[in-house]
């Protein structure tokens, strides 16, 4: 399984959080691939230079080092462009970044994992795989 890991979860493993741990343990252990959007390294380097966070930024740079690259490239943004109008017409939009990370999980066919409410309900609509918790 093809996981697509986002900001919210990889923040909670960095700091330790016992639900992101337990996430990536569980999908660890149900053979779980791990794929880190462009997206979400965009996010993590401006939380890591804005606060300083060198310690933690040395951190994710161990974790990641396992992890896939997840490109946004043009098919995913196609696809963010396209779930984001799904989204407007619901009247339910996401935050651009929000919808990047899913479009490309739903560009590269992947579950999205994530501990964001928004992410849940932005799966929940648009039929991406998703797994929170």
């Amino acid at each position: 399984m093809n996981v697509l890991l986002d900001t919210s979860l990889v923040i909670d493993v960095l700091r330790g959080g016992k639900r992101g741990v337990a996430l990536m343990e569980a999908l660890e252990a149900d053979g779980a691939t791990f794929h880190l959007p462009s997206p979400v390294l965009y996010e993590l380097s401006v939380g890591f230079a804005k606060f300083g966070a060198r310690m933690q930024q040395a951190l994710f740079e161990s974790l990641a080092s396992h992890w896939h690259e997840a490109p946004f490239g043009d098919r995913q943004a196609r696809g963010a462009g396209e779930l984001q109008a799904d989204l407007i017409a619901l009247g339910e939009p996401g935050s651009d970044v929000d919808a990047q990370v899913a479009g490309t999980a739903l560009a590269d066919r992947m579950v999205l994992a994530s501990l964001d409410a928004d992410h849940r309900r932005i799966a929940a609509a648009t039929g991406i795989g998703f797994r929170g918790a």
